[in-house]
């Protein structure tokens, strides 16, 4: 059976939204590229599996070109919040560089993550069966499977008191004023006690993942 075709409001929001994409791919490329050409140092952030992706910060003298690249990122910022639906998530790719200007330190943090999948009873129950679960489960619920994918990063940033945190995206740049010394980056410590993949409340579980009754609202 073949797909109906998109009408023309469809169709016009693809063409924006394939732009937009566009657009972005290619603004970062250029953006990182200039980053570089005005670069002081790196740290990088290596993931815990051959499929995590490698996280760098660049951290990056202040100058004109810096102006030129906010006012850009701003830009895109506004056209992303224009094309966003209210409630939904935005794609992936649509993602812009992380921002850290003038900082006293900076602190990579790491956290476990994790993905979560709604399945159907069915799934649900052949799941739980391989895990040995004998209490059946009820068709008047749904369930998801919560898994354990490796390490989730954050940038803890200190500016004179006051602490925030940002994304640590695929790259992220840190601004620094001309002649001002470099803040003081410093790398979390790990306790394995305290990164076990935590599976509280879930009908069963194995060391990567559970199932969970989801809840409807």
């Amino acid at each position: 059976m073949s797909e109906l075709p998109l009408n023309r409001s469809e169709s016009s929001e693809k063409r924006s939204i394939n732009k937009l994409r566009n657009d972005i791919i290619s603004a970062r490329a250029r953006w990182e590229k200039v980053v570089k050409e005005n670069l002081i140092t790196t740290r990088t952030a290596i993931g815990s599996t051959s499929r995590s992706p490698h996280k760098t910060l660049y951290i990056a003298r202040d100058g004109a070109w810096w102006k030129t690249m906010k006012d850009e990122m701003k830009r895109l910022e506004e056209r992303i919040a224009r094309t966003a639906k209210k409630g939904s998530k935005q794609p992936r790719i649509l993602w812009l560089p992380s921002v850290i200007e003038n900082p006293n330190k900076i602190k990579l943090q790491i956290y476990p993550a994790y993905s979560t999948r709604k399945v159907s009873l069915v799934q649900a129950r052949y799941y739980a069966s391989k895990l040995g679960r004998i209490k059946p489960l009820s068709s008047k619920k749904s369930y998801s499977i919560r898994s354990a994918t490796g390490n989730s990063y954050k940038l803890r940033i200190t500016h004179k008191s006051k602490k925030s945190y940002v994304p640590f995206t695929e790259w992220a740049v840190c601004i620094c004023r001309n002649e001002s010394p470099i803040p003081a980056l410093k790398k979390a410590v790990l306790n394995p006690e305290k990164f076990e993949f935590s599976f509280e409340r879930s009908l069963c579980s194995n060391e990567r993942s559970a199932l969970f009754v989801r809840n409807k609202k």
